[in-house]
């Protein structure tokens, strides 16, 4: 029996993701998620020395950018 990769998708009941993962679940690269951090237009919180970014930021995010298009 083989372990399967954990997958993360926005139905499933988290509040917050890494940024790995907010990248993997939005289709964009990381580096632009950190990017748009840097510039202010999505919010992240530090908890120690993690960063995540709120599940509700990151829909926000993603409600931008659709109504922007």
């Amino acid at each position: 029996m083989s372990a399967k990769p954990k997958t993360s998708s926005a139905n499933d009941g988290r509040l917050a993701y890494s940024p790995e993962e907010a990248a993997r679940l939005t289709g964009v690269s990381r580096a632009f998620l950190y990017l748009e951090m840097q510039r202010g237009k999505l919010t992240s919180i530090k908890i120690g020395r993690r960063r995540l970014i709120r599940r509700s930021d990151l829909l926000a995010w993603v409600g931008e950018a659709e109504h922007a298009a």
